[in-house]
């Protein structure tokens, strides 16, 4: 199930509950598969390719709203440097 999706130029975050058989990289490779070829189809003659590899983190029930609204925050926070450490990519 789809919570909540938001992103900035360089990253996107997906709030998804997934069952315990689902595999997290089985998941995030065929949602980035998926959105390249959604995306690449739109850009007219340009590629979108994906980094490598995906972040994720496994919440309880009742912190979903609460990572659901920083996504939703997510540009204001980048501009703001108001991060949240762990959900953010470290380079």
């Amino acid at each position: 199930m789809l919570h909540e999706i938001g992103g900035t130029e360089d990253h996107l975050h997906l709030l998804v509950s997934l069952q315990p058989s689902h595999r997290v990289d089985v998941v995030a490779d065929s949602l980035k598969n998926a959105g390249a070829e959604m995306i690449n189809k739109l850009l007219l003659g340009k590629t979108l390719e994906w980094e490598e590899g995906f972040g994720a983190l496994s919440l309880r029930n009742k912190d979903i709203e609460i990572v659901s609204e920083y996504i939703r925050t997510q540009k204001e926070r980048h501009e703001k440097g108001d991060l949240i450490v762990k959900m953010e990519r470290t380079k």
